[in-house]
């Protein structure tokens, strides 16, 4: 960031300028933040660097007295106006006050003492010059300025190199440190022992840490001839025999331990079930018998062979306990009636449409809206509608009727064809047709005016021209007006 300087530039204000700003935002205020000057400054002020700036002096003159002096800093300059420079500034610097200005005063750049506080006093070329010092000491200085010398060279960089720098209670030492002993060190692990000696360090009683099995020679193998110790036991003075692990492999797991053969074959102590199979002639036996059922008996009525066939006769599901009247009467029916007996021959009113060979138009509402798809109708059969522009009625078959009954306010129609308006129709047409239409003037006793429509198109009659056929007359025009053609 820097102060900015131009040779014996001034230029004059071209606007007045006020003492104090009279809106919220005085920094971007015309006039007050934001100075019109001559637009010949713009050939020489650019707008400042964010940062930098100029200082400018403004002054009242008269003769060779200056007056409302106030030093002013610009921060940005603006060159796009035509006739203009605009300058943004910060009012009243380095303790000078606001003043207001007219135009003509005077606006120039001076030197203040601001603007020589920001400026470094460095301008000795041997304060800047780079040279290294020389000598063998630390240099003092001697004679006067301008032309000082060093009464004692400075020391060299090389030479403050080969020094130790001083620590306090530190000296040098009196016993070298020889390479044999930096080497002795190198070859000495980090966290290497420092004060046993080889046999205290290979005395197992003072050992730490554990030792691995695999390190101790036969230690493995002697374990594994050994029999796990179990507390309160010994080894047996009777010797488990062959032949007594052969006899014990005999007998099935779970094997009964304490019965005898007879009691094992009594079934007053047997338990679980047994299958009818494994029982002779069991099975027979059963299939020759009729299930008992609890309240019942044999029946003294036998079932006859006429009754076995009549029975055979009756369809399954037959009714058991309506009369002929209950059955004949369709309220109670179910099932589907067919066409020949005066049904509909299906389940469903979309099935039934369709066997009567009825299209959707049996069920579409008669008005609503009309709708299509693919040119085939989907919605209601008629549709009408009114606004501003008329009234309107739509078919489900595509044709589209608009209309509009209108009173004008009274007129001179003239043999000279005028302009009476427009018609926007209330509903459009298809695009890209132009529907038939017609307009007749039908209010008061006129009968040689006539009204004609001009170029219609599928939203509109863009204009509607009057005529009388012979002498001018002053009437009060009622028009009604008609457009014919498809929706889709």
């Amino acid at each position: 960031m820097a102060q900015l300087y131009l040779n014996n530039f001034q230029t004059v204000f071209i606007a007045s300028v006020k003492a104090a700003p009279v809106s919220g935002a005085p920094a971007t205020e015309l006039d007050y933040g934001v100075l019109r000057v001559s637009d010949g400054a713009a050939g020489q002020l650019i707008s400042p660097a964010e940062g930098d700036w100029y200082i400018l002096t403004a002054y009242q003159r008269e003769g060779t007295l200056e007056s409302n002096i106030e030093v002013m800093r610009v921060i940005s300059v603006d060159n796009s106006v035509v006739g203009e420079c605009r300058l943004t500034v910060l009012r009243a610097q380095e303790g000078t006050s606001r003043h207001s200005y007219q135009p003509g005063d005077m606006l120039e750049m001076r030197i203040t003492a601001g603007s020589m506080r920001e400026f470094p006093q460095n301008e000795d070329v041997r304060l800047a010059n780079p040279r290294p010092p020389t000598g063998v000491a630390g240099g003092v200085l001697a004679g006067s300025y301008p032309n000082p010398v060093f009464a004692q060279p400075m020391a060299t960089t090389a030479e403050l190199g080969g020094k130790v720098d001083k620590v306090a209670g530190k000296g040098l030492s009196t016993q070298d440190y020889s390479t044999a002993e930096r080497d002795k060190l190198a070859g000495v692990a980090v966290g290497a022992t420092a004060n046993a000696s080889d046999a205290q360090l290979r005395d197992r009683t003072t050992h730490t840490g554990t030792q691995s099995i695999a390190t101790v020679a036969g230690l493995q193998a002697a374990l594994d001839s050994k029999v796990e110790k179990v507390a309160g036991k010994g080894l047996s003075t009777n010797d488990y025999s062959t032949a007594e692990a052969t006899k014990l492999g005999a007998i099935a797991e779970q094997a009964t331990k304490n019965a005898t053969d007879a009691q094992l074959r009594d079934r007053s102590t047997h338990t679980g079930t047994q299958a009818i199979a494994t029982i002779d002639n069991l099975q027979s036996t059963l299939d020759a018998k009729v299930d008992a059922q609890e309240g019942k008996g044999l029946s003294s009525n036998d079932f006859t062979a006429a009754e076995k066939a009549k029975l055979a006769g009756i369809s399954g599901g037959a009714t058991a306990n309506s009369s002929d009247a209950q059955l004949l009467n369709r309220a109670n029916h179910t099932g589907i009636t067919p066409l020949a007996g005066g049904g509909t021959g299906a389940s469903t009113a979309a099935n039934a449409r369709t066997n009567l060979g009825l299209g959707a138009a049996a069920i579409a509402a008669i008005l609503g809206v009309v709708s299509q798809s693919g040119g085939v109708p989907t919605g209601a059969i008629f549709q009408t509608g009114i606004n501003s522009n008329g009234e309107f009625i739509r078919y489900a078959s595509g044709w589209q009727i608009c209309t509009l009954y209108v009173g004008l306010s009274s007129r001179a129609i003239t043999t000279v064809t005028s302009n009476v308006g427009g018609w926007a129709y209330p509903a459009a047409f298809v695009p890209g047709t132009v529907p038939f239409v017609q307009v007749r003037h039908v209010g008061g006793f006129a009968p040689s005016v006539r009204a004609d429509a001009e170029g219609p198109t599928n939203t509109s009659i863009p204009a509607i021209y009057m005529t009388a056929y012979s002498d001018p007359q002053t009437i009060t025009p009622t028009l009604v007006m008609l457009a014919i053609g498809r929706w889709f």
